[in-house]
């Protein structure tokens, strides 16, 4: 039961009633339903339904950075929540994490759409409210003039805050209002140099200080996000210097190609350039860290993937990923380590680096992902041509290339995997 902090006025109790009868039509998988609603002593109540895990400012706390991934996903939850509520000719004004809530899966659900219930009575926004709200406000909501671009200019205020940490205005009251009416917001680029150019542009689109540059609708601008996110996930993203890759032979036929940096070797063996038609090719995966580094060595992610990524063909948007987890399998699909394949690591002697060739893979490699924690590496692929042949996902250890699990569930190839946060 959500009491709102309003006394109405006689005049302003239809008003209530004709938006909470809105509400309460909402149906949406994303949004909290409104069960009941009426007056008390003249305050205003609603009953909703139960969302028992909590909300994304618990899930989240400022400073947190979620991964694209997640963000991509949350965001599309709420804009379909968003969008159905705009189709029914409501703003919900206040987007926020306070009032983004967690189901009994852990889905997204949009819930408080108290400022809604509000907009044509009398009642002023208590100045807490205000406090809460204005880092999320869109510069005609603050003008008293709010359109369903509102909610888009404050989803994406979120999705700034998920990405980086925190929401591009700080300040106190007064400084903030100035700032969402006037000021751009501060690049997210140079506080995230890794992400793509296009995220960054498709959320500062979003974030325009006029309605009408915006997104035409908020689904449109989740759509968007997702598309640039798939983009950064299907090209190759530059963490290897190109200059330095090539092929070399080993003498019996089978061709591994190298990734190196400059800072590994003073003096690397000459590397010949590679035929545009090798990147298809089954070739084993090669992995090369410095090894100069003491006791606990730590693989370089930036030269490992440099090296995978240019042994294999890298997959489009669209294909399967595993979710994978250090302790937790999905039911019905064990994991379980393979006995017909035993890939070891395989030194190749240097003076200034230390190589390592896995070989557990039977066709392309497409996709590659570290876990969490720098233990471990998933791997995974298939037959481009035939879109089967060895489409099992490898977990093995980065370290000693160990074949620590390995997933043969998926009959198709597989060109993305990705471990759970």
């Amino acid at each position: 039961v959500k009491l709102l902090n309003a006394n109405l006025a006689s005049s302003d109790i239809q008003n209530f009633h004709t938006e909470a009868k809105t509400v309460a039509r909402l149906v949406h998988p994303h949004i909290v339903r409104v069960l009941d609603f009426g007056m008390e002593a003249s305050m205003p109540y609603l009953v909703m339904e139960y969302a028992p895990n909590g909300t994304m400012r618990q899930r989240h706390p400022r400073g947190t950075q979620v991964p694209l991934s997640l963000v991509v996903m949350y965001t599309k939850q709420i804009a379909s929540a968003l969008q159905h509520a705009h189709m029914q000719r409501l703003i919900h004004r206040d987007v926020k994490p306070e009032n983004l809530l967690l189901g009994r899966n852990n889905e997204l659900l949009l819930g408080d759409f108290g400022a809604a219930l509000l907009t044509h009575t009398s009642v002023m926004l208590s100045i807490q409210n205000i406090i809460g709200t204005i880092s999320y406000m869109a510069p005609e909501q603050l003008e008293g003039k709010p359109t369903p671009a509102s909610d888009q200019y404050a989803l994406a205020i979120v999705v700034y805050e998920w990405l980086c940490g925190y929401c591009p205005f700080q300040g106190s009251l007064a400084e903030v209002h100035n700032l969402q009416l006037y000021e751009p917001p501060p690049s997210l680029l140079a506080k995230i140099p890794t992400l793509a150019p296009a995220v960054e542009r498709v959320v500062m689109k979003a974030l325009a200080k006029q309605p009408e540059q915006r997104f035409v609708t908020i689904q449109a601008f989740a759509e968007a996000l997702e598309q640039a996110s798939l983009h950064v996930q299907a090209s190759p993203p530059p963490l290897f210097l190109r200059g330095d890759v090539g092929v070399q032979g080993h003498g019996h036929g089978n061709e591994t190609l190298l990734a190196t940096e400059t800072f590994l070797s003073p003096s690397p063996p000459p590397l010949a350039v590679a035929p545009p038609h090798l990147a298809a090719q089954p070739f084993p995966v090669t992995m090369i860290a410095n090894a100069s580094i003491p006791a606990q060595p730590h693989l370089s992610r930036r030269v490992f993937l440099g090296s995978l990524i240019g042994l294999a063909t890298i997959g489009g948007a669209g294909g399967l990923a595993w979710w994978l987890t250090q302790q937790e399998k999905q039911p019905g699909h064990a994991t379980t380590p393979d006995p017909t394949r035993a890939p070891t690591a395989t030194p190749i002697p240097s003076k200034s680096e230390a190589s390592y060739i896995y070989t557990g893979h039977q066709d392309q490699v497409f996709t590659a992902a570290w876990s969490p924690n720098d233990r471990y590496i998933a791997s995974a692929g298939g037959n481009s041509s035939s879109r089967r042949g060895d489409t099992a996902v490898h977990v093995w250890e980065a370290q000693t290339g160990h074949d620590v699990n390995s997933y043969t569930g998926h009959s198709s190839l597989v060109r993305m995997v990705a471990w759970s946060p």
